[in-house]
């Protein structure tokens, strides 16, 4: 949160993108970039991510999210 000191002369704002941006930030309809995010979400967090597929579209989960019932494409370990 950002603080004024004066009068603004618009009301706070709480999003992370532009107004009007259609976009699913939990599903990827590209294998390659579900990939890439998996990978840097392991290592961000250094625990197991998988790449899981649903339908056309695929997601990333950790493994401690993972209960047996999603068909996983891709497991990205960081300790290995």
């Amino acid at each position: 949160m950002i603080a004024a000191t004066g009068r603004t002369h618009r009301a706070p704002v709480e999003r992370d993108e532009p107004a009007g941006a259609q976009r699913s930030l939990d599903m990827f309809t590209d294998i390659a970039i579900a990939r890439r995010h998996a990978f840097s979400l392991s290592r961000s967090l250094m625990v197991v991510t998988f790449v899981i597929a649903i339908g056309q579209h695929y997601g990333v989960i950790t493994a401690e999210d993972a209960d047996g019932s999603v068909a996983i494409v891709t497991e990205f370990d960081p300790f290995a």
